[in-house]
């Protein structure tokens, strides 16, 4: 079973200045709550085919993922894959610049369940995975916009 969803929000900045803070990996615990760290563990850092570790902390306990880019297109389109023991997220984000100088980004999410407790849990509270990703794109947007650290808010 696969839980697929789409987020959307405008930011009141530039295309280029979106995907330069999407893209910069110094960033992404200002944006991501919980995020600790990332390791590249093979290819050039943001190429396609490349792959990391990240590290994220929730609740107390260690969250450790393998990211793997699919399609670096930025600063129009960031496509990767986000695989852990019993889940696979794979995430399509496009980012539009608008006629009045700001940007959309729409993020296309798709989870993909290994184990059927987590299959149970995608079905009966599709909310809970879907909310946790317009929070990253919130905090995206009060970090880019107003300079407000995720680093600063609870997990």
């Amino acid at each position: 079973m696969a839980l697929k969803y789409t987020n959307e929000i405008v930011i009141d900045c530039p295309l280029e200045q979106v995907a330069s803070v999407f893209s910069d990996k110094d960033q992404i615990g200002d944006w991501q709550r919980g995020f600790v760290s990332l390791k590249v563990t093979s290819g050039l850092p943001g190429a396609n085919g490349s792959t990391a570790e990240l590290l994220y902390l929730n609740r107390g306990k260690e969250m450790t993922m393998t990211e793997t880019i699919t399609d670096n297109g930025l600063p129009h389109h960031f496509h990767g894959r986000y695989d852990m023991p019993s889940i696979r997220n794979v995430q399509r984000n496009f980012f539009e610049e608008l006629n009045d100088g700001s940007t959309r980004w729409r993020s296309e999410t798709e989870f993909q369940f290994a184990q059927w407790s987590m299959r149970i849990l995608g079905r009966c509270m599709p909310g809970m995975f879907r909310n946790t990703s317009q929070r990253f794109m919130d905090d995206f947007k009060d970090w880019i916009e107003n300079g407000v650290s995720a680093r600063t808010k609870p997990h």
